[in-house]
């Protein structure tokens, strides 16, 4: 019985083995024992296996070429031919062989044919490779690799039925993945002295890989080759990146295009995680942390956004993770490149450097190690605390500086300076506190005085929680908060309409008391608004509010009569979502108040949409559908 890939992965770390040699082991001893053994020996094999020797090495070497094949697919067949010249049914006879004997080297199951431990075959088998019989597995894998999928050019959302239609691919599954491993494998294990071949066998995997994807390849090879990435990226990483590097360049540039591939509902399908997987397996090098950046930095910027979670951004964040950077590049280094983020992409750079500040919430996933080259070797699950703080100092040194030379990043670095160690957390606030608020535009001063407000009120408000800011820090960013309060009577009362709101106060009364005190602070901005722009303040309110509901239900009942001409009928189906829903609420707590304006209010010379949506705002009862009654069905429709 074959082990299970994770159970032995835990196991080998738990022994002691390494994050990346754990991984790698798990991976390719394919769940054998004995394969298990041969790669953990300290000794040189003593007794090789019998079909490790001649003849048997002779013919079983150029199935290991194509790694995997399906018994029932024409186009598989064929390539098993080639490599092996001779027919399908004598190659077939081979594996056939052997595949039964104690310490097999293939495995077949449901017509696939794979080898248990390519990486162990292949210490085993190389020495029978010949250069002609390398030139025809070139060949071959340019065939099977280089080939674009039929069912990319149907629409996203009927790929699902490509089967269906025929729009499948002439090789297996099985085989591309073997034609891909067998690059990996190829180019990392470095026997050029062993292996009769006429150029390096690192220079030919190179070869394949640049002509399986050119620097004018389309997102259709890319999407095509989906999966394999990451085994073609640890083949040719330079190759591989070139190619990625010409994908993002020029005016209409093909990588971008990936993420509008993603179709919708149950059957939709991202065809950009091979892509952004293959890359966090190259950032794990620090020699190519950099390139990798700068590539995942410019599909940020080029990603259009979509329903899947694994976007550019999230990839790019992961590398640089503080307390898990999934990169072998020291803090050094790793720095380096987030300061050249922000000199060639700032609003990228600058996103990311805000991602990785500390956050009560954050969370990471552990990705895989690299399968074939140990570009994680020493890596750990984490860091150690002194790094850890090193980190976040470093990051809030980068932060501060770019927010004292461009004010209006405080916006979004105030929302991180609460969760900061009180070192960090001093500094930025001083930092804050000597910001010119003259710099800022009037919609980025309206926006931090409403941020700044928000953490002060939260922070308040459960100040006995064991995360709230200390006192003294809350009073200064009151008085920072009070510097930049707008002079606007709606920018002022916005952000009583915001969700959070119920919040503010103090929560050592009992919640009808809070719930009255907010009320009045809400009719206190609200005349406001009214003495300094009248109504016209109102619908700008309204427009922007995220609790229209209440700011409806304070207009009827506070202003019941001096805005109704404005209010009704023209706002009830203006087509503006918040005016409408405001609008609705007026006439929901007017009619609550009071039934009998509800049915005395002239509404017979409005339009069906508008005495309908009038209608639709009243209680649900007898009388409600009584009054509908006498109206026309046309009215009652809508």
């Amino acid at each position: 019985e074959r082990m299970n890939r994770g159970d032995l992965e835990k196991v080998l770390r738990e022994a002691g083995i390494g994050e990346q040699e754990a991984f790698s082991l798990a991976q390719q001893c394919g769940g054998s024992f004995a394969v298990l053994k041969r790669r953990l020996s300290a000794v040189p094999i003593e007794k090789v296996p019998a079909w490790a020797n001649p003849p048997a090495s002779e013919e079983l070497a150029p199935l290991l070429l194509a790694g995997a094949w399906r018994d029932t697919v024409a186009g598989d067949k064929a390539i098993i031919e080639k490599l092996s010249e001779r027919g399908y049914s004598q190659a077939r006879a081979v594996a056939n062989r052997w595949h039964t004997e104690p310490d097999a080297p293939l495995w077949w199951s449901d017509g696939i044919w794979e080898f248990v431990s390519p990486l162990d075959s292949w210490s085993l088998l190389y020495k029978a490779l010949s250069p002609m019989q390398l030139d025809i597995w070139e060949a071959a894998v340019k065939e099977v690799l280089g080939a674009d999928d039929p069912r990319l050019d149907i629409p996203a959302d009927e790929r699902f039925l490509a089967n269906v239609k025929g729009k499948t691919l002439a090789h297996s599954a099985e085989l591309r993945h073997g034609c891909a491993r067998s690059l990996a494998l190829i180019a990392t294990r470095n026997l050029h002295e062993q292996v009769t071949d006429v150029i390096p066998l690192e220079a030919r995997v190179e070869r394949v890989v640049r002509a399986i994807l050119p620097l004018d390849a389309t997102w259709h090879r890319w999407a095509s080759l989906g999966s394999l990435l990451p085994l073609l990226a640890e083949a040719a990483p330079t190759a591989f990146l070139d190619a990625a590097e010409a994908g993002i360049r020029g005016p209409d540039p093909e990588l971008p295009k990936l993420f509008l591939q993603e179709g919708g509902g149950f059957t939709g399908h991202a065809e950009h995680t091979g892509l952004l997987w293959a890359l966090e397996r190259l950032g794990w090098s620090k020699e190519l942390l950099s390139r990798t950046a700068i590539v995942l930095a410019k599909l940020d910027e080029l990603d259009p956004g979509g329903r899947i979670a694994n976007r550019p951004k999230a990839s790019l964040r992961d590398l640089f993770f503080s307390w898990m950077p999934h990169t072998t590049a020291p803090l050094k280094e790793r720095l380096e490149v987030i300061q050249l983020l922000l000199k060639r992409n700032r609003q990228v750079g600058w996103s990311l450097l805000v991602q990785l500040l500390p956050n009560a919430h954050e969370s990471i996933m552990v990705h895989p190690t690299p399968e074939w080259r140990f570009w994680a070797e020493g890596w750990k699950r984490e860091v150690t605390r002194a790094e850890y703080r090193d980190t976040v100092n470093c990051l809030i040194d980068i932060a501060l500086g770019v927010a004292r030379s461009e004010p209006e990043r405080w916006v979004d670095l105030v929302d991180e300076i609460s969760t900061l160690p009180p070192k960090e957390l001093e500094r930025s606030i001083v930092a804050l506190e000597s910001m010119d608020p003259n710099k800022l535009s009037d919609g980025q001063r309206r926006a931090l005085w409403d941020k700044i407000a928000t953490l002060v009120n939260r922070h308040t408000y459960f100040a006995d929680a064991n995360w709230a800011l200390r006192r003294p820090f809350v009073e200064r960013l009151s008085g920072i908060r009070d510097k930049l309060q707008p002079t606007d009577a709606v920018a002022i009362a916005a952000p009583l309409f915001e969700h959070g709101f119920e919040f503010a106060g103090d929560k050592s009364m009992t919640w009808e008391v809070q719930e009255e005190n907010r009320r009045k602070k809400r009719v206190a901005a609200l005349k406001s608004v009214i003495d300094q722009q009248g109504f016209a303040g109102i619908r700008i309110l309204a427009e922007s509010a995220k609790d229209t509901w209440g700011l409806g239900i304070l207009v009827a009942q506070n202003w019941p009569k001096e805005f109704e001409a404005a209010i009704l009928p023209a706002l009830l189906c203006c087509r503006i979502k918040n005016i409408e829903q405001f609008a609705a609420t007026y006439v929901a707590q007017r009619a609550f108040a009071d039934r009998a304006w509800a049915e005395k209010y002239p509404i017979a010379e409005w339009s069906n949409a508008e005495q309908g949506t009038f209608l639709a705002q009243l209680s649900f009862e007898r009388w409600t559908w009584d009054f509908i009654l006498t109206f026309s069905e046309a009215v009652q429709f809508e």
